[in-house]
């Protein structure tokens, strides 16, 4: 009986007492897997009209990709009581992004011209904002010390500069009006914002991320990086709907999804990994040096330049931290051998 308990208490939780419940997520997922495959059947196969939309593919088919993840993350925030904030914030992020469509495609396509920004925009940057939140909320680790969060914050940082010195510049040279400025600007910075979130996570798990929180970063991650391949298409003028990069969104959704059906358990610490927490960031700094020096003849974006300055900000400001760390434990060890009573 004791080998028993041990056993169990080795398996992770799903959702105990509810095999009726963990059937209904499996039929979901079961369910958008068949969906997602029929649509990305349909970007490969299925002949396109010169718009590159299918009412039928890029309408109908393409809700029903978003809205069955948002039916599974949602069940899973009403019967997990852990992270169910967490989990409402993605499935309201998958939600509002339902929203963003619709109101594009049945009422800012019908306008002439096309506004800038539009109602859906509304919709949309909610969405990147929800779905950022959850992600941070369900790749956090209690317990990190600060000296670790400021490794996490300096790789973060030089992989978000390094994603818009490579991608992200057209992107961010906006013309027009006031708001639509801030709107074509709020698009790639939320995305910057999300690889920060999501690479700065790493660090407290000393990059070895448990199975869930793994698929969850990778979606995360999948769809940023979608949106930035999406965001310099569109500023070149060369993005056509219905193409291959609708794939993006529908895999990272699906990890999504395919996270919350996960079982959610905690991963039991290993054994440290102190070179590689202490080598990943020096190389990250290294990396934001080489940027900051390319920036000098203006061959990366400004917003790049900042961020790599950003990241060797945060680089030093931690080896200030840990050499005044250091020096109050010296300073205590010296008191302790000096104390009267010892």
């Amino acid at each position: 009986m004791a080998d028993e308990a041990g056993v169990h208490r080795l398996l992770p939780a799903a959702l105990p007492g509810r095999p009726r419940a963990q059937r209904l997520l499996g039929a979901l997922l079961a369910l958008t897997l068949v969906v997602d495959a029929l649509y990305a059947f349909g970007l490969v196969a299925v002949g396109r009209p010169p718009s590159g939309h299918a009412d039928f593919w890029d309408t109908t088919l393409l809700h029903a990709v978003g809205v069955l993840p948002a039916l599974l993350t949602g069940t899973v925030a009403v019967l997990r009581p852990r992270h169910r904030l967490a989990w409402w914030c993605v499935t309201a992020g998958f939600v509002l992004n339902i929203v963003g469509d619709a109101i594009f495609t049945y009422h800012d396509v019908a306008l002439v011209p096309l506004p800038s920004p539009a109602w859906s925009d509304v919709a949309y940057l909610a969405s990147m904002g929800s779905l950022t939140v959850g992600v941070l909320l369900l790749t956090n680790r209690r317990g990190t010390t600060r000296a670790v969060r400021f490794d996490g914050l300096v790789v973060g940082l030089t992989a978000a500069a390094v994603v818009t010195a490579a991608w992200l510049g057209p992107a961010l040279e906006q013309s027009g009006t006031t708001a639509s400025v801030i709107v074509g600007l709020a698009y790639p910075v939320l995305d910057i914002v999300m690889i920060v979130a999501v690479v700065a996570a790493l660090a407290p798990h000393q990059y070895r991320l448990s199975p869930q929180a793994g698929t969850i970063a990778a979606a995360a991650l999948i769809c940023a990086l979608g949106d930035v391949v999406y965001l310099r298409q569109s500023a070149f003028g060369t993005y056509r709907s219905g193409s291959l990069l609708e794939i993006t969104w529908v895999l990272g959704n699906l990890l999504f999804a395919v996270a919350a059906w996960m079982p959610a358990h905690r991963r039991t610490p290993g054994r440290d990994r102190e070179s590689v927490t202490t080598m990943v960031p020096a190389a990250s700094a290294t990396v934001s040096l080489g940027i900051i020096v390319m920036s000098f003849d203006g061959g990366v974006a400004p917003l790049a330049s900042w961020l790599a300055v950003t990241a060797v900000a945060t680089a030093l400001g931690r080896v200030a931290f840990t050499v005044r760390e250091l020096g109050q434990a010296n300073e205590a060890h010296r008191q302790a051998r000096c104390d009267d009573l010892t």
